[in-house]
């Protein structure tokens, strides 16, 4: 934890110190206050962490406050305000970064507020593609398991990043019966785009994404040249027709829904897809012509780097938060094939010191069937305890260890 701190603010001071001798002059007001009290907290927790001050590290930590302030003027503003302002829109984009653990925090209170119990609220994911849509529907119904859900959408071959982050959003919308949006187009597709560019496609692979793509937006192909700078052997105008592909067919998810079924959305999504507006939100109002607000988050660890969009172009509400680093995942130790056969066993990992040989077929962990790579992420993310038995197939014969990986 305390070195993923530092890695985190280690070159803190020498921005801080260049904010506030060439750029501080810029802010204003309340907001000039609120920031410079911010990032001195921030500029402690960094001092704190390189000295190795535990105890300092969690007071600075706990100083570093979030806030909410408004686009239009950057002063603070009550959450009670922000949540009633925000339940007016017929789409609510929430610009996420997809390993921060506060920003994940924020969502779930936000889908808290904006959900007023008339059934009138749905929630689209840029997390699911399109043919997971029939899962979505089963796991809000009640009638996946946890397990069931995970398998199914193939969390971490489809998405990747903690599943803990998300968890929380899940199982709220299946309490509540939310409907979950399937926004994203299917990754083979975009990726094929990526690499050969739209025109590559089949007529039943064009079939799958949006059908109305506009490639001309110059706003749009600024943003994108600056998310992805140009690197050498990358044809990027192929790059950009993927993310044009992603942006059109998440918008189109999300209008279709609101089409069919009225009421408001609630669309989580990475801050690039929404950055501006120009992404996913001027694509909904282009089909549905329906009103929108955009609430970012930041971290006070990236203030000096954000400075001159500090406001986040486009956003009506950008919410700071302390610098929150993504939670370490539980890892046995070990790669397989498709068919789960054991390709690399890490040394010194709960994969070697269980006995797990190359060569070995993964069968099942604790009750739970293996039936693809991911099934083992999943099962350790769900297990409640340290210890737990696998059993591989070995020379003909199953094989049973025992394994133990720290739950984080």
């Amino acid at each position: 934890m305390l070195h993923l701190l530092l890695s985190l603010l280690l070159d803190i001071d020498a921005r801080l110190d260049q904010l506030f001798k060439g750029r501080a002059d810029r802010l204003t007001g309340q907001f000039h206050d609120l920031i410079i009290h911010e990032l001195g907290h921030a500029r402690r927790l960094h001092q704190a962490t390189r000295e190795g001050r535990l105890d300092a590290v969690r007071d600075a930590a706990r100083a570093v406050k979030p806030e909410l302030l408004q686009r239009s003027s950057g002063a603070p503003v009550d959450p009670a305000t922000v949540w009633k302002e925000l339940r007016t829109a017929q789409v609510v984009a929430f610009a996420e970064t997809h390993d921060h653990v506060r920003c994940h925090e924020i969502q779930l209170e936000a889908l808290e507020n904006l959900d007023t119990g008339k059934g009138d609220l749905a929630v689209g994911f840029e997390m699911f593609q399109r043919p997971a849509q029939p899962v979505l529907d089963q796991w809000v119904r009640g009638e996946l398991t946890e397990w069931e859900f995970l398998e199914k959408v193939n969390w971490y071959r489809s998405w990747g990043f903690p599943y803990p982050l998300f968890r929380p959003i899940f199982l709220y919308c299946r309490e509540h019966r939310i409907p979950m949006i399937a926004l994203n187009a299917p990754q083979e597709v975009t990726r094929k785009v990526g690499r050969t560019g739209l025109r590559s496609l089949t007529d039943a692979e064009r079939a799958l994404v949006a059908e109305d793509l506009r490639l001309t937006d110059r706003a749009h192909r600024r943003n994108f040249d600056e998310i992805f700078p140009h690197h050498p052997g990358i044809n990027l105008d192929f790059y950009y027709e993927a993310f044009c592909v992603w942006d059109e067919t998440m918008a189109e998810s999300a209008a279709r829904h609101l089409r069919k079924a009225g009421g408001r959305m609630l669309v989580i999504a990475g801050s690039g897809h929404i950055r501006g507006g120009l992404g996913i939100p001027e694509r909904i109002r282009r089909r549905t012509g329906g009103t929108f607000r955009i609430l970012y988050t930041r971290d006070t660890g990236s203030a000096e780097e954000n400075f001159d969009t500090l406001l986040a172009p486009g956003a009506d509400v950008l919410w700071w938060t302390s610098p929150s680093p993504s939670p370490e995942r539980p890892r046995l130790g070990l790669a397989t094939s498709p068919d789960l056969v054991v390709t690399v066993v890490a040394p010194g990992s709960a994969a070697e010191k269980a006995g797990v040989r190359i060569g070995d077929v993964l069968k099942r962990a604790g009750r739970r069937e293996l039936t693809q790579p991911e099934s083992i992420r999943h099962f350790l993310e769900l297990r409640r305890r340290e210890e737990f038995r696998l059993v591989v197939a070995r020379d003909g014969r199953d094989v049973e260890l025992e394994v133990t990986v720290p739950l984080k």
